[in-house]
């Protein structure tokens, strides 16, 4: 039994004595590693990471009244927000087409889609089903919709 266990720890020392190269971390700038007993790490300053750039999350704008958000992204993205019989159809990454409509129907066709929140040039649209619900986020300068299961 105690040679086995000596044959893995060689194994693992020889395997990480092998590996020579440097790490680049962004929350530990100079991460370097020679051997798996030497290595060197620089602890980030306070001041350092709190000065990085980060999104703000209250940048995030829900909205209340869907059918007036709805009036005003068609008129704001007209080649985008077309309505036809109830129903927009957008465009996949994948080229297939992503459909939200109303059918309020109380039977197994029923859906009905709301205006949720936009987050810089996303447009987020919640879909309920009979039996289920998706979310769909809208990428208003590519033009491409992306189905998700839950919120984004």
């Amino acid at each position: 039994m105690k040679t086995v266990y000596l044959i893995l720890v060689l194994l693992i020392i020889s395997f990480f004595s092998q590996a020579q190269e440097g790490i680049k971390c962004d929350l530990q700038p100079r991460v370097t590693t020679n051997s798996p007993s030497k290595f060197s790490l620089k602890e980030i300053m306070d001041e350092e990471f709190n000065s990085k750039k980060r999104e703000n999350i209250n940048t995030l704008v829900f909205f209340s009244n869907s059918d007036s958000i709805e009036n005003i992204l068609r008129h704001k993205y007209p080649k985008l927000f077309i309505k036809e019989n109830e129903k927009y159809q957008f465009k996949s990454i994948d080229n297939e087409i992503v459909t939200v409509w109303n059918n309020l129907e109380q039977d197994k066709t029923y859906s009905k889609y709301t205006v949720k929140a936009q987050f810089k040039n996303y447009i987020i649209i919640f879909q309920e089903y009979y039996e289920g619900a998706m979310f769909v986020l809208i990428d208003t300068e590519t033009n491409i919709a992306y189905t998700l299961p839950d919120k984004p």
